[in-house]
């Protein structure tokens, strides 16, 4: 993303007022893929294919994040993973969106939720990872 998310929703939970970004969203921008290959009199073969936006892992990164939100997003994931469900992740920064259902991310070594440190009801450097579904 370009710059700072101006909306996060994240399981029904509203992070407003928080600084957020994008990580690893690449794949969200184009929903194709392409690969080129060289014929043996150098002709140029390209092959360009619809991917779609489900199996993409990426993550949410906060400089800081309420206590609050943070409680209200995991009893969310927890109440979808209860029911076999996805939940929806949207994020925008005004220019592109990415609004897709996830799952938590657990092939992360630390875990699909990582907070960092925690002051007064505020964490900082929190980071979400999911996948699209």
């Amino acid at each position: 993303m370009a710059r700072w998310a101006t909306t996060v929703t994240i399981g029904g939970v509203d992070f407003t007022g928080c600084r957020a970004e994008i990580i690893d969203g690449e794949p969200f921008f184009s929903e194709y893929v392409g690969s080129v290959d060289y014929g043996n009199d150098k002709t140029v073969h390209a092959q360009v294919v619809n991917r779609g936006t489900k199996g993409v892992a990426f993550g949410i990164q906060f400089v800081s994040s309420e206590q609050g939100d943070i409680e209200d997003l995991v009893d969310a994931v927890r109440a979808a993973q209860g029911s076999n469900a996805t939940f929806n992740t949207t994020i925008t920064d005004g220019i592109f969106e990415v609004n897709v259902n996830s799952i938590p991310d657990y092939n992360q070594s630390k875990g699909w939720l990582t907070l960092g440190k925690h002051s007064e009801g505020w964490y900082e450097n929190m980071l979400i990872r999911v996948i699209s579904k």
